[in-house]
């Protein structure tokens, strides 16, 4: 009995917890590994993609959630990151975007106004 409380009975077959835990313990580690070894490069790029995606979408309903989501990171690693390499919050950086981009259509009414 003590041999078969320790697998699990589907479909494929038998597979033991002890299998399942030994290969996450191997892997899990390589796994972090390989995702952070880019160092800088590769931090600065993941700050491209989800800044890039703020400036996109920054007329609708962004959230930490949202744009982690898009590049494939936890929310948390993501604010960590810009704070880190920003030294400025998520929502610190979606504000300048969002005033930016205001500023501009705001300076672009104002020149075909006095055009008129």
């Amino acid at each position: 009995m003590g041999e078969e409380s320790d697998c699990v009975m589907g479909k494929v077959g038998a597979i033991r917890y002890a299998g399942i835990a030994s290969f996450q313990n191997r892997i899990a580690p390589a796994v972090v590994v390989v995702r952070f070894e880019g160092g800088s490069e590769s931090q600065n790029q993941i700050l491209y993609l989800a800044e890039k995606h703020m400036e996109e979408h920054y007329a609708s309903n962004l959230t930490l959630n949202s744009v982690a989501s898009e590049v494939n990171f936890t929310p948390v690693w993501l604010s960590k990151l810009f704070k880190k390499e920003k030294q400025i919050t998520f929502l610190e950086r979606l504000t300048e975007i969002r005033m930016t981009k205001a500023k501009a259509l705001l300076g672009h009414d104002l020149c075909s106004s006095t055009r008129n």
